[in-house]
């Protein structure tokens, strides 16, 4: 028999550890302008040595004055405004988006499922039965009922619209929501699923000790599960239910000079200014001051170095992206839509030698403010379609279908037929796949 004798060997291997700098760089990226500033203030709760530089306030006329100058503004100019007035106009309505609604992001997910006409109006009646925290309040008997059709048939299509993001969507109470959310995540526990069924209650009141105790589960597992509950979301719905709408507020301004030559800029009125604390340096620098205050205050001081160097690092990182855009994309800002050349994740990164998902997360709610208006950055990205832009695509399908006489509506096929004599050569699958894309009904619904 052979003997195990216990020795000692060295290996060499390559491991890739990412720096608390880069993924502080990471999360920063991923967050629009008008997210920043609230989690820096968050941040700026839990860190002492953070402070943030706080914009002055412009002076505020008396309000009698405010009004006299007013109405004599709007008198004088009542007959006739300049150019410039519209371009500010325009620009202040560039700044509005209208938010997606909860049923608006869930129909444009049912629009993609491989289902018949009848299962589209039962996902409908579903979607548009749903409250705003995103749980379905009718009977599915009433919607068999509503539709003549069997309850069997309205469950299926519950399923489906179950399945939909956020997760979560389409429960009838509290435990379905949670149950549904569980499956997505892949928790298929049975103790997980009774705590669920069964103490709710138990859970509301944190009372842990009687679910341990009549589950006979250890504090660890309790644990374990609680951790698991946090990720939940009991209201999917609510993060759509905001009335008032988004700002568009610009990362970037665009300057383009006669001669075709641009410049960025970041817009540093909207990002916040963040620095050290001095007077906490001084406390750290103080000899008096405990060891324990000392050793808190050095951890904290690093956060916020790391977090400065994010914040630079992202704005340099944005700038960019976007300079690579935009001289990319130059014919846009001279030919309008047409101008728009194909443009994708991977030939930014060649370029910038910056990774996909970077430049991904990047683009993605980061708004730049350009002499044509004001655009989100991932909007001069398409994929090629036989050389021509797939955005352009979507764009000559809309005119088309907005021309058409709506006694007689255009066919998928007649589409490609006038598209094939402006040059652009698809196939009708693809019209078809875009047309639902930008939720345009088929030629049976949109006749009148």
């Amino acid at each position: 028999m052979e003997r195990l004798i216990p020795r000692l060997e060295q290996h060499l291997a390559l491991k890739l550890k990412l720096l608390p700098q880069f993924w502080q760089l990471l999360n920063l990226l991923q967050v629009p302008i008008t997210e920043l500033k609230e989690k820096l203030e968050e941040e700026f709760e839990e860190n002492p040595l953070l402070e943030i530089e706080e914009e002055k306030e412009p002076d505020i006329p008396d309000e009698e004055n405010f009004e006299f100058q007013e109405d004599n503004i709007w008198e004088k100019r009542s007959e006739k405004f300049s150019q410039e007035d519209v371009k500010k106009r325009e620009y202040l309505e560039g700044l509005v988006t209208k938010p997606e609604t909860l049923q608006e992001h869930l129909l444009k997910q049912l629009h993609m499922q491989k289902i018949d006409a009848k299962d589209l109006s039962i996902g409908k009646e579903i979607i548009g039965n749903l409250d705003s925290n995103g749980y379905l309040k009718i009977a599915l008997e009433e919607i068999a009922e509503k539709l003549k059709i069997s309850k069997k048939r309205v469950e299926k299509i519950l399923k489906i619209v179950q399945d939909f993001e956020p997760t979560g969507i389409g429960a009838r109470d509290v435990k379905e929501c949670l149950t549904i959310q569980l499956k997505k995540k892949g928790l298929t526990e049975d103790i997980f699923q009774e705590i669920i069924e069964r103490f709710l209650e138990e859970l509301a009141t944190h009372n842990y000790k009687k679910i341990e105790k009549e589950l006979k589960i250890t504090g660890k597992k309790m644990e374990e599960f609680l951790k698991i509950l946090k990720s939940l979301d009991p209201k999917p719905g609510r993060n759509y239910s905001n009335i008032f709408p988004n700002y568009a507020i610009p990362e970037v301004f665009l300057d383009i000079t006669s001669d075709g030559k641009h410049t960025l800029r970041t817009n540093k009125k909207d990002i916040p200014k963040i620095r050290i604390n001095k007077q906490y340096l001084k406390i750290l620098k103080d000899p008096q001051t405990p060891i324990e205050t000392k050793r808190y205050l050095k951890d904290k001081l690093k956060t916020t170095k790391e977090l400065i160097q994010a914040m630079d690092q992202r704005g340099k990182t944005i700038i960019k992206i976007a300079d690579f855009i935009i001289g990319y994309q130059k014919d846009f800002f001279k030919e309008g839509k047409s101008g728009l050349k194909p443009l994708t994740l991977n030939r930014v990164s060649e370029s910038t030698g910056l990774d996909e998902s970077t430049i991904s997360r990047t683009v993605n709610g980061k708004y730049i403010d350009t002499p044509s208006g004001i655009f989100e950055l991932r909007d001069f990205f398409s994929s090629n379609v036989r050389g021509v832009s797939s955005k352009l695509i979507k764009e000559k399908i809309k005119d088309i279908i907005v021309a058409e006489d709506l006694k007689k509506p255009l066919s998928d096929n007649k589409i490609v037929e006038i598209l094939s004599k402006e040059k652009i050569y698809v196939a009708r699958r693809t019209v078809a796949k875009y047309r639902e894309k930008l939720k345009i009904l088929s030629t049976k619904l949109r006749r009148n």
